[in-house]
């Protein structure tokens, strides 16, 4: 079964901007600067609704951690709920550039699943 665009989509994914990981202008991304911290990086595969990444966020602010999700409309709610700095998102179109995701930050990142 298909989802439904959520109702007024691009203007609350403008919202929730903030929390995308910025890209250099071949859309690798850039976790340099990312954060205001030198922390370690955790990273989620399929994060779905991010329930248990936000939820571990919460938890364990010492921690920077990123979810990759491909499908906008099934993260966006909970982003909107989002209101700690330790979070953040890969855009869904950067979904398919995660081989190149991974190379850059195989050195910082984490993965957990």
């Amino acid at each position: 079964m298909r989802m439904r665009p959520k109702k007024n989509r691009d203007a609350r994914m403008e919202k929730v901007n903030h929390l995308f990981i910025p890209t250099n202008e071949d859309g690798v991304v850039q976790l340099d600067g990312a954060y205001d911290n030198n922390n370690e990086f955790f990273l989620e595969i399929g994060c779905g609704k991010g329930g248990f990444i936000i939820e571990v966020a919460k938890r364990e602010p010492s921690v920077n951690y990123i979810a990759l999700e491909k499908m906008s409309n099934v993260i966006l709610t909970p982003l909107e709920e989002v209101n700690f700095t330790s979070f953040s998102i890969i855009a869904p179109s950067l979904s398919k550039s995660f081989p190149q995701i991974l190379k850059v930050a195989s050195q910082k990142i984490s993965v957990i699943s």
